[in-house]
């Protein structure tokens, strides 16, 4: 029952992370939208690589979530 225990404790720490990288990525792209007009092209540039990297990530804890559930499944 322990590793029930520990896998779900996994599980519910990388969906809290989860949630953190979707927060970055959706406050990256409402500044973006919000100061189109007047931002420097490096830093659109620089953000648009940082939500490339964000997104990278948050299919990274997509898939690590889904094999966690997948081992709970098979137990």
């Amino acid at each position: 029952m322990a590793k029930i225990d520990e896998i779900k404790e996994k599980i519910s720490l990388y969906k809290f992370f989860l949630g953190l990288i979707s927060a970055m990525i959706f406050s990256i792209i409402g500044f973006v939208i919000e100061n189109y007009s007047n931002i420097k092209i490096s830093l659109f540039i620089i953000s648009i690589i940082v939500l490339i990297i964000l997104i990278y990530l948050f299919s990274i804890f997509v898939y690590i979530i889904i094999k966690h559930i997948k081992e709970l499944k098979d137990m």
